[in-house]
């Protein structure tokens, strides 16, 4: 016969080994769920770099990088434009300058109309830019530097084309809106000035002695034209330049 005491013996044995064992399959459960967590995670991270990612790739995307029209891809009727090199820092294979005599303060009417030439401006993106002319006083006057063969007719066709100074907003005569610059412009031209010597210069703008810098805004994507004309002679043209606002 089996004595009690041997029977007391086995039964505790064998709770011991069903608590150990209880005891280890919570402890694997609970591994088990922490590496589920640890897993869920580490996805969730991965999801939120990716969606982060996916912001700065969509920012990059709507970046709109600057229209830069080179004077010299369109060839001038007028002879009197001549294709230069001699001026360094120039982009593209030369700059324009026109030869021929200064064309202002010959009546409103008038403006404009000699020596035009046009060029395309392909719109991908709707909405404002600023227009500027990269330009050069490419002939010396000592006596006055700053202000003599230094600034060209522009005219953009586009939805709005103005000028702005802090709360000042203008617009060239000839396009029904008002108000204008002060000193000449018109047919939907302004005088597009620089004033500084020595240098090819992005700085341009309108209206004589209250300087306003010129944008035009563009509601759908298109081509569009941009026509400039002499003023002065020998105002050299690099480029024409349009920045998204």
């Amino acid at each position: 016969m089996i004595s009690l005491k041997r029977v007391v013996v086995v039964v505790c044995v064998t709770l011991v080994m069903m608590v150990l064992y209880s005891c280890s399959e919570s402890a694997s459960a609970k591994d088990q769920m922490e590496q589920v967590d640890e897993e869920q995670s580490d996805k969730k991270e991965e999801e939120v770099d990716e969606n982060e990612d996916d912001g700065q790739e969509e920012s990059v995307s709507e970046k709109v990088d600057p229209i830069i029209i080179e004077a010299e891809t369109v060839t001038p009727s007028d002879d009197r434009w001549k294709l230069k090199t001699e001026l360094l820092g120039f982009s593209g294979s030369g700059y324009l300058v026109w030869e021929g005599p200064e064309l202002f303060w010959k009546g409103t009417d008038n403006i404009g109309k000699i020596g035009a030439v046009t060029y395309d401006v392909a719109v991908k993106k709707e909405g404002t830019y600023k227009v500027i002319l990269r330009t050069y006083i490419a002939k010396e006057n000592p006596e006055k530097p700053n202000t003599e063969h230094n600034d060209t007719w522009l005219k953009v066709v586009a939805d709005d084309f103005y000028a702005i100074r802090d709360a000042s907003k203008i617009y060239p005569k000839g396009t029904g809106k008002q108000p204008n610059p002060k000193g000449e412009n018109g047919n939907g031209f302004f005088k597009a000035y620089m004033n500084h010597n020595g240098a090819w210069t992005e700085v341009i703008g309108t209206s004589d002695h209250e300087f306003h810098t010129i944008y035009a805004s563009f509601d759908t994507p298109g081509v569009y034209k941009v026509t400039i004309a002499p003023r002065s002679n020998y105002h050299a043209l690099d480029y024409i330049k349009f920045v998204y606002q």
